[in-house]
């Protein structure tokens, strides 16, 4: 797999830095101490900074057809960033901002934006793949809010994790931008202009981010500068703290805490963690001057801040960091639900899928309904799950006869259920009555039972599988799962990414459905996926590299 994926919408400025003994009074002229031209805005320096981690990084943006767009396209490119949706305009110069930087590091800027006030809803759209195949798509308000509002709301169809950063500061920021920020990320001055409210101590803060919080941000991290972050959700406040440094320049420290935010998190990093280390990256970068100029590669940074083992990696067949993860045939084996679910299969043929099941230790055995009762007495004192499928393989019995089923099921030694949604209902978006039917079957598998419920990806579009996870999630499931196998297709990874990204790491993502080896069942798992279907689990086993390996004997 690739590395981790970031795509940024937003601005990109020339930057014209002055440092002067102190910033300047209204009208008031200053001799500064050196000058420095550098590459910024808040979306370039956010990309910069999650590329120079090691990030698979594509930017979305506007230049003018001058020398300044001319030199940060080739900028970009210095740091591996993606420049297909960077768009030229001759109608605006591109954008600059001008700074004045004291010497304790603080700063004022003004910015022109130019060309950046030129990007298109329409070429928002266009990058729409681009969103897609991301991990984390970030923004922010250097940019027209409709621009970055346009490209959340993809974000959201698409199921890409987002963070918005609320700068440069605005008041009375429309409800949708909150409620399409899983993370939203303003520092002390943004949040008093959005919230109207003091954030001079640690208590204050609190209060101001959980206001934000009710406006329907998933989430606040809100930067404190040398006091670190503060992590607000609506069930707990994390004070996330920063060892004290000598700040030579702050300008751009955002902008390395937000880029860094990005990467860790597209790299599977919990939310706190991830804060924890975009916090020290911030700290470094205010010890060097300039902006991207000051932001540290991950070679430079100690292991424990960014752990992402590049150099050692394999590469695949296009030269990408090869992330699959290396199981052994017995790790493997306990992903696997040794599956049969053939009409015709007589029962020596549910003998042989329990002794497979015993033998190399698979997680569970699936089965229809009507075999739950024979299969559970064989396996029964083994540690081997029995697993029944519910509503299969359409999703369009009536919702009564799924719980009754469910509860049958139960009775008869089930421990885990696989129900098939009701997929005609959710194509013609009546979604209640999706949910009602997962929560009927759910009342009926009361915990500890296990709850799985089948979206089909094949027959879904992508904004669909969303809905699909999100209702799943709402009415009380344990896992989503990609496809019956009686379907016209089965798990790709593209589908449990985008599973795994809307569903987070708290609920379970099953793949099934075409799995026949160990190289695809790996590459599935590598992709968000901690259970595997499939009638060829054997296969997989014996295709695992350790034992094909000569040197075992």
């Amino acid at each position: 797999m690739d590395n981790p994926k970031i795509c940024v919408v937003g601005a990109c400025h020339l930057d014209l830095m002055s440092y002067v003994p102190r910033l300047p009074r209204m009208g008031e002229t200053l001799h500064g101490t050196r000058f420095h031209v550098g590459f910024g805005g808040k979306g370039a320096n956010q990309a910069v900074m999650a590329a120079k981690l090691g990030g698979n990084v594509t930017m979305i943006a506007k230049l003018g057809q001058d020398v300044f767009g001319q030199d940060t396209f080739k900028n970009f490119a210095q740091w591996g960033i993606k420049t297909q949706h960077i768009y030229s305009t001759e109608q605006a110069f591109s954008g600059v901002a001008t700074i004045a930087v004291d010497p304790d590091g603080h700063n004022a800027i003004m910015i022109v934006t130019g060309a950046n006030d030129l990007l298109t809803e329409k070429e928002i759209e266009a990058a729409r793949s681009a969103i897609a195949e991301a991990q984390v798509l970030v923004c922010q308000l250097e940019i027209p809010l409709e621009i970055s509002l346009a490209a959340l709301r993809i974000a959201r169809q698409v199921g890409v994790k987002t963070i918005f950063n609320p700068a440069p500061a605005r008041p009375n920021l429309p409800n949708e931008v909150y409620q399409l920020s899983d993370i939203f990320c303003p520092n002390e001055i943004e949040t008093k202009l959005l919230t109207n409210m003091s954030v001079e101590t640690l208590e204050e803060a609190e209060i101001a981010a959980r206001l934000l919080v009710e406006r329907g941000a998933g989430a606040v991290i809100l930067t404190l500068g040398e006091q670190g972050s503060l992590l607000v959700t609506d069930r707990e406040t994390t004070h996330i703290p920063v060892e004290s440094v000598k700040a030579l320049d702050t300008t751009g420290a955002g902008d390395a805490f937000v880029g860094s935010l990005a990467y860790f998190l597209a790299l599977g990093k919990p939310l706190a963690e991830a804060a924890k280390r975009a916090n020290r990256v911030a700290a470094i970068s205010v010890q060097s001057s300039g902006t991207q100029t000051s932001f540290p590669e991950a070679k430079d940074l100690p292991p424990d801040i960014c752990d992402y083992p590049r150099d050692s990696m394999r590469r695949n067949s296009l030269g990408e960091a090869d992330r699959t993860p290396s199981l052994s045939a017995s790790e493997m084996a306990k992903y696997i639900d040794h599956t049969l679910l053939k009409p015709e299969a007589p029962y020596s043929a549910f003998d042989t899928l329990c002794d497979e099941a015993i033998r190399y230790g698979f997680k569970a055995v699936c089965v229809n309904s009507s075999r739950v009762a024979y299969v559970a007495k064989i396996v029964q004192g083994t540690g081997v799950k029995v697993c029944s499928v519910i509503g299969f393989p359409l999703g369009a019995m009536d919702t009564r006869a799924k719980a009754f089923e469910a509860r049958r099921a139960l009775e008869d030694g089930a421990n885990e259920l696989d129900m098939v949604l009701n997929i005609g209902a959710l194509k013609a978006g009546d979604l209640k009555t999706v949910e009602e039917d997962i929560r009927s079957v759910r009342r009926a598998a009361k915990s500890p039972a296990v709850l799985k419920v089948i979206i089909e990806t094949c027959l879904l579009t992508d904004h669909e599988k969303v809905l699909a996870c999100e209702i799943a999630k709402k009415a009380g499931a344990d896992f989503v799962k990609t496809s019956t196998g009686f379907s016209s297709g089965g798990a790709t990874v593209k589908d449990v990414t985008l599973m795994r990204r809307v569903v987070g790491q708290n609920m379970g993502v099953k793949a099934s459905g075409g799995i026949k080896d160990f190289a695809t069942a790996s590459a599935l798992i590598a992709a968000g996926a901690n259970r595997i279907g499939a009638g060829a689990g054997v296969d997989i086993i014996e295709g695992a590299p350790s034992r094909n390996d000569p040197s075992r004997s």
